[in-house]
């Protein structure tokens, strides 16, 4: 199996990879805990923006850091993915450099079944715990907290 080394935090492959070795590793009342950034996030998807400002030199600045930041977006846009199961965005992270994986809740659920996991708890990016298949839009995040199943 090939693993995939785009500029993503960790890509597809890899991640599913690295679900397989926390399962090898973890012990059995052991927990494994991660963050996901939450594809039904709709400010996740953000384009690059030009700040304003009255003073020109300020301006001057915005414009130099929006040019950049469209530089990069360019350059890793052919790497963008869109799969059912999830997607590989360049967002506005570390001024759009990389490119960072989203997964729905119901699928990122799915997946760690899939690689023998079992979800203990889901939380939202203001702790809040989350209901299966009821994710908040504006949580650009989830938290798992996962055990061997």
């Amino acid at each position: 199996m090939g693993v995939d080394y785009s500029p993503a935090m960790v890509a597809h492959d890899g991640r599913l990879a690295l679900l397989r070795e926390v399962r090898r590793v973890l012990h059995p009342d052991g927990r494994f805990a991660f963050s996901a950034h939450h594809r039904d996030c709709a400010w996740a998807r953000r384009r690059p923006t030009l700040a304003r400002s009255r003073n020109p030199f300020t301006q001057l600045g915005h414009a130099a850091r929006w040019m950049a930041h469209r530089r990069n977006h360019r350059r890793l846009r052919p790497l963008e993915r869109e799969t059912p199961e999830y997607a590989l965005v360049n967002d506005m992270a570390e001024e759009y450099a990389l490119l960072h994986y989203y997964i729905s809740e119901p699928s990122q659920r799915a997946q760690l079944e899939a690689e023998g996991l079992a979800v203990e708890t889901v939380l939202d990016s203001d702790g809040a715990t989350v209901a299966p298949g009821r994710a908040p839009a504006a949580s650009p995040w989830l938290w798992y907290v996962v055990r061997r199943g």
